[in-house]
């Protein structure tokens, strides 16, 4: 028989694990120890015995903690079989969910099909949190066998048995208002939109709250703009045009008002009609223009090689040499004169120190 053949056994996660279940807190085996004379528990489960009774909780063995070994090996062993636990639930959920009679997705509507995708979701998410309260729930009463019989352990078991029933129909109470809070009409969701600023050639794809107003969504255009490292100097009178999507072209300005007094259609668009001055729109003027001694004002100074030239700065860079092959050269540099040679070989075109 060839040794290297990888036989696919399958063993259910649970029936492994169940080996692994500490025999002082009933549950899994958590930084594992193994004492001198084989038994495995939980690092703080064993060392908070020891502490007491210097025997094995198990078999009642002489024990200190100086005799106990971590089993780190066990730990891998443990983790993966979690793992494979955790992905075995859900792909059980997952097929329980797809085997209701729901029709194919290529058959339901946008809107269906959201709520099937999301819902898919929550129910294998609240699947698992109710396996884990059996479990927990499982674990309090394997405890008790330890420690009751008869009547007085009957009564516990119907103790806790209340107690989840309680916990379970708290969570569908709360899951339940929730759901309705976040029920909302089409007309009532946040709106996506296309914000556009045609004379800078700005689009802007966003969802925003039916709440907003002309203000806020000026506001928007100048914080990304500002985010962009290239704020608005100056702005103009402008109004905000609204183009519904699937009309017929209609126009509509819009006050200052919330949005939402329109019953804005989805994918429509708002164009801001109006003058929009950057930073960058400011004519550019050379370094040496406004240079003063002594106040250790500082340039990035450029190379041109199209014209062969050292020591530009920034913005004579960005103006007479608009188009060049240019590169920075010396970044925040401190000069101590009015210093810029595309002035000096008399190349500048912008106001500068000559120039006014």
């Amino acid at each position: 028989m060839d040794r290297d053949m990888d036989l696919a056994i399958k063993i259910p996660a649970d029936v492994i694990l169940k080996e692994f279940e500490c025999p002082v807190c009933f549950g899994t085996i958590k930084d594992a120890c193994v004492t001198k004379c084989g038994h495995l528990f939980c690092k703080e489960c064993i060392d908070e015995c020891l502490n007491r009774r210097h025997e094995c909780p198990n078999c009642k063995h002489e024990t200190t903690i100086e005799e106990v070994i971590r089993n780190f090996s066990l730990d891998t062993i443990i983790k993966i079989l979690l793992q494979e636990r955790e992905k075995a639930a859900t792909e059980h959920y997952e097929l329980m969910f797809n085997a209701a009679k729901i029709p194919e997705v290529h058959s339901l509507n946008p809107i269906e099909t959201v709520f099937h995708t999301n819902m898919k979701e929550s129910f294998v998410e609240f699947e698992k949190y109710f396996r884990d309260l059996k479990d927990r729930t499982e674990r309090s009463k394997n405890k008790l066998r330890a420690q009751f019989s008869g009547e007085e352990l009957e009564k516990s078991f119907k103790e806790l048995d209340e107690n989840l029933s309680r916990s379970i129909e708290m969570i569908v109470e709360s899951f339940d208002k929730h759901m309705k809070s976040i029920s909302l009409p089409p007309e009532l969701l946040p709106v996506r939109i296309f914000l556009k600023v045609p004379k800078k050639n700005l689009t802007l794809d966003m969802h925003i709250p039916r709440t907003h107003t002309t203000k806020d969504l000026l506001d928007i255009i100048i914080n990304h703009y500002l985010s962009k490292g290239d704020p608005v100097q100056n702005l103009g009178n402008g109004v905000f045009l609204l183009h519904m999507a699937l009309s017929d072209g209609d126009i509509t300005t819009l006050d200052n008002g919330p949005i939402g007094k329109y019953s804005i259609i989805q994918g429509s668009t708002i164009y801001f009609d109006g003058e929009i001055i950057l930073k960058s729109d400011a004519p550019k003027e050379c370094f040496t223009r406004n240079y003063v001694k002594g106040q250790g004002m500082k340039c990035n100074y450029y190379h041109c090689f199209t014209c062969n030239t050292n020591w530009i700065c920034e913005p004579c860079s960005q103006a007479c040499h608009h188009g060049h092959n240019t590169s920075i050269a010396i970044p925040s540099h401190v000069p101590t004169w009015a210093c810029c040679y595309c002035v000096k070989k008399g190349l500048c075109r912008i106001p500068n120190k000559d120039k006014k």
